[in-house]
Formats: C-alpha cells, structure tokens, sequence
C-alpha cells in the first residue's frame, strides 16, 4: 500500500514538471501512472515547452476588446484607414 502512495506522489511531480511542457500536466501524470514516473519524468523533460502566442497572451492583435475604451480595435482600424482614405482623395 505505503508503494502504491509512494507511485501516486511521484506521478504529481512528474505531472507539475510536465505542465508547462506540451505534453501537458494530464498527460504526464496518465504516462507515469500507466508506465512508470521514471518513464513519464523522461518523456516530460524531453517534451518541448508550450508554444504561447505572444500577440495573444497580450492582446496586441487586431480584434481584441478594449475594455478602456468600450471599442473594438477592429472597428478603430476600420475607421483609421477610412480617415486615411478620406483625406488622400481631398489631397491631403
């Protein structure tokens, strides 16, 4: 029983160590459960890290709500580019 405790903690820590990887905190606690925390340790440290998206984890991107302004960006940028149309055609 005190081995089958032992297993479970150490499918924790290998699943904390997995989570910041793409194989996923789920993901490496199942593969050390299943297989052994040995194997999921490897399989977690060899995992290539998670791919954020930087525009995303910002909200730099067309089309995220401004909560500041209570506008789309989106709808701020329509706008821009048809003030920008506007005044090349009066020669601006």
């Amino acid at each position: 029983m005190n081995i089958f405790i032992i297993w479970i903690i150490f499918c924790f820590i290998v699943a904390s160590i997995a989570k910041s990887k793409k194989l996923g905190y789920w993901g490496g606690f199942f593969l050390s459960l299943f297989f052994s925390p040995l194997i999921g340790l490897i399989f977690a440290l060899i995992s290539k890290p998670k791919e954020r998206n930087k525009e995303k984890a910002t909200g730099q991107y067309a089309g995220t709500y401004n909560a500041k302004n209570q506008k789309s960006n989106v709808t701020t940028y329509k706008k821009r580019n048809d003030n920008i149309r506007r005044n090349k055609s009066k020669g601006r």
